[in-house]
């Protein structure tokens, strides 16, 4: 087969093909169709120029604005540029992060603030508060404080007190009363969390509880059973079957001693004169007989207001015996 032959008249038509497509490439880069209309927002400053520039950093060189990477440029300066372009410029600002008793300054243009701590090397504990949260994006001069928190829990005791109880003992005579069973005090264990923030003590909470031991009662017996005892006395032998120490007191029961009320009868409607007493009827009741040595035989047939608890009112025939006797402490012997 013959080789083919180019001849020369039939290249150039090629050849001016290709130096057509340069020119026009040429054109189109430097004529005025390729300029881009490029506004840039730089702070307060409103920047606007028309660049041949391909992307967004040709506009910021064009402009004159060299910015390191402490700013936040967008779109990205790798971004091209377009007919038309509008670039925002984030000038960095001064966060000052508070941690660990130390205040540490840096730059930034709207990171997080745990970007921000993260590039200052500030690790975190588990429980460690963070003000402003990590997410808050940071675009102005702020404060960002770390408080550091720290837990333990420890075991506290606690007493637990005892109660006192009564039970009545038949055995035991009545009006006596015996400890039976000692009272102690019973443990509880208390789990108790401390929170520290910053070394300091911010909080303390009881998260659990149990009882060591538990506490044991006081058992006190109280005689029911009935003794009845013999007394000598001027009126003759005395039997009894109780015998209580009293404060005793003295009455007339004449307007005397007992003012407007002095009708000559008491509670129970018996007269009153020697012989009859006022008691405390939770004490002893109405209607008793009594043994008051200095006195002689009672009955219990009257009451007072200020005659409460373990004391005695004693009724006399006449104003000066009352005064006479005045106030003492007697036993009192209730008969059987």
């Amino acid at each position: 087969m013959l080789p083919v032959i180019l001849r020369k008249k039939e290249a150039l038509p090629l050849l001016g093909i290709g130096l057509l497509l340069a020119l026009l490439g040429s054109l189109y880069l430097w004529g005025p169709w390729s300029l881009k209309e490029v506004t840039i927002y730089h702070g307060a400053d409103e920047i606007h120029l028309r660049t041949r520039g391909r992307t967004v950093a040709d506009a910021l060189e064009a402009a004159g604005l060299a910015l390191d990477e402490t700013y936040d440029i967008f779109p990205s300066p790798a971004e091209p540029l377009h007919k038309e372009t509008f670039v925002e410029i984030l000038a960095p600002s001064e966060v000052v992060v508070a941690v660990d008793g130390e205040e540490l300054p840096s730059l930034t243009s709207g990171e997080p603030v745990g970007e921000i701590l993260a590039r200052l090397g500030v690790e975190l504990g588990p429980l460690d508060r963070v003000e402003p949260d990590l997410e808050v994006f940071i675009a102005e001069s702020s404060l960002v404080v770390v408080t550091r928190v720290q837990q333990e829990e420890i075991i506290e005791e606690e007493p637990i007190p005892y109660a006192s109880r009564e039970k009545k003992d038949p055995e035991l005579e009545k009006g006596k009363r015996k400890v039976v069973q000692e009272g102690r005090e019973g443990i509880r264990a208390n789990t108790v969390r401390l929170t520290y923030e910053d070394g300091v003590l911010a909080r303390r909470e009881t998260v659990a509880t149990r009882v060591v031991r538990p506490p044991q009662d006081k058992i006190i017996a109280v005689g029911t059973k009935i003794v009845i005892r013999t007394l000598a006395s001027p009126q003759g032998p005395i039997r009894y079957r109780e015998a209580i120490e009293m404060e005793a007191t003295a009455y007339y029961p004449g307007p005397e001693s007992t003012g407007k009320w002095a009708d000559g009868f008491t509670a129970t409607g018996v007269p009153a004169g020697y012989g009859v007493v006022a008691v405390d009827p939770s004490v002893i009741p109405l209607g008793t007989m009594l043994y008051i040595p200095g006195y002689g035989i009672a009955e219990a047939a009257d009451v007072g207001g200020a005659i409460k608890g373990r004391r005695i009112d004693l009724c006399f025939d006449t104003y000066r015996e009352a005064i006479h006797f005045g106030r003492r402490r007697v036993t009192v012997y209730v008969l059987e």
